[in-house]
């Protein structure tokens, strides 16, 4: 089963527990906290993501940690379920699940838009207009990113979906038309 299936079960199975609990805030923060220490500390990272370590070692040697930085049990008992069935390595990609899940009920929208220069205020404003019409999303942030190699238009990822408006996907196109043409015109006059 590809990574990204099992990062979204383990995330809506953790989106679903904590709305229950109505507590799907508090473990989002608990996850961002979890995100920033494992980004700082090389050592704790080692530790939780270590193969070797059996899951009961690992809940003995990191639960203590984890106590005074988790706020919410059920974000410590998500964390010791992963490392019972060996999907800790999924925690970065459920995180980012969880994230876009939250976001999603809420009606927010994170797209991510590639443009060859820094697009204005305005032309931010009318982009993320046309993304909520299309989406039905009230809320929508663009994520900018500068890419030469697009040489004109943009290309906006929204998702798992892609939007490739890029000059140079269109001449990309162009090039593979033409290509095929001369197949087929080299086909016809033999």
């Amino acid at each position: 089963m590809p990574s990204k299936v099992i990062a979204e079960r383990y995330a809506r199975a953790l989106l679903d527990a904590a709305r229950e609990q109505q507590l799907v805030a508090a473990v989002a923060d608990d996850l961002a906290a979890l995100t920033q220490v494992l980004a700082e500390s090389p050592e704790f990272e080692r530790f939780f993501f270590h193969q070797q370590l059996t899951p009961a070692k690992k809940q003995a040697l990191l639960m203590p940690v984890l106590e005074g930085l988790l706020q919410e049990q059920i974000t410590r008992n998500f964390i010791m379920l992963l490392w019972q069935k060996k999907r800790e390595t999924e925690l970065p990609g459920i995180i980012a699940s969880y994230q876009a899940a939250l976001r999603q009920s809420r009606g927010e929208l994170v797209a991510q838009v590639t443009a060859i220069r820094q697009l204005s205020q305005h032309e931010l404003q009318q982009l993320r207009e046309q993304i909520s019409s299309l989406t039905g999303c009230q809320s929508v942030e663009l994520q900018t990113k500068i890419d030469e190699s697009i040489l004109g238009g943009l290309v906006l990822r929204i998702g798992d979906k892609v939007y490739d408006g890029s000059l140079a996907r269109r001449l990309q196109q162009l090039r593979r038309k033409l290509m095929q043409a001369q197949v087929y015109q080299s086909g016809v006059s033999s």
